[in-house]
């Protein structure tokens, strides 16, 4: 005795056969609907179609979803982190933003000291200043660095430095420079708990 299919691809598989053997004796079956059991078959394939084409939008879907949620997570982190350096001063306003201060500066140490500056300068008279990041261990975490530049001259001997950026990562392009000056550029790394000492310096004439 013949036992009815139970999956899927044994049932159409049953079907297909019997669709043949209709068409092949029709006079053995007088009563045999075979375009209905033709019918149903094209639904059921149509159907199937239709599950595996949304199976597939929804893992493009899926993955673009994923996409953006990692560029939100990225646009929120340079946020947060440009916040902390705007609120440096008054921590506790970073709550105003759903965030809030770091751990106490006393626990935590200033950042070592950066090194390896570089300079690079670009055809339209601005300048690249690109530097090794600090190790950050959980005691010393880096908030963000700070550019310094001086004219170098006869009285320099050592003063005269000006902050020219901050940066939030380890490398800043200045722009608008004094141009046919001699000058000096330096960096240091910031956290709650103090400024590092300086790096390396650089020299450059734009």
């Amino acid at each position: 005795m013949a036992q009815y299919p139970r999956r899927q691809c044994e049932v159409l598989a049953l079907v297909d056969q019997m669709i043949s053997g209709l068409t092949a004796h029709p006079a053995d079956f007088p009563h045999a609907d075979k375009a209905a059991l033709e019918a149903a078959r094209a639904e059921f394939l149509a159907a199937g179609a239709a599950l595996q084409n949304a199976q597939a939008a929804a893992s493009v879907a899926a993955r673009r979803k994923l996409l953006k949620f990692e560029a939100l997570t990225a646009v929120m982190k340079q946020q947060i982190k440009q916040a902390q350096v705007d609120c440096c001063e008054q921590p506790l306003k970073l709550t105003e933003i759903g965030w809030g201060p770091r751990r106490d500066a006393r626990n935590i140490e200033p950042p070592a000291q950066p090194g390896c500056l570089s300079v690079r300068t670009d055809d339209n008279g601005s300048l690249t200043l690109t530097w090794g990041k600090n190790a950050r261990h959980v005691l010393r975490p880096v908030r963000c660095w700070q550019v310094y530049r001086r004219l170098v001259n006869e009285s320099t001997n050592g003063e005269g430095w000006c902050l020219a950026g901050t940066a939030l990562d380890n490398a800043i392009t200045l722009t608008n420079e004094p141009i046919g000056q001699k000058m000096q550029y330096r960096i240091t790394a910031r956290n709650a708990a103090g400024e590092s000492s300086p790096s390396n310096t650089v020299t450059v004439t734009l």
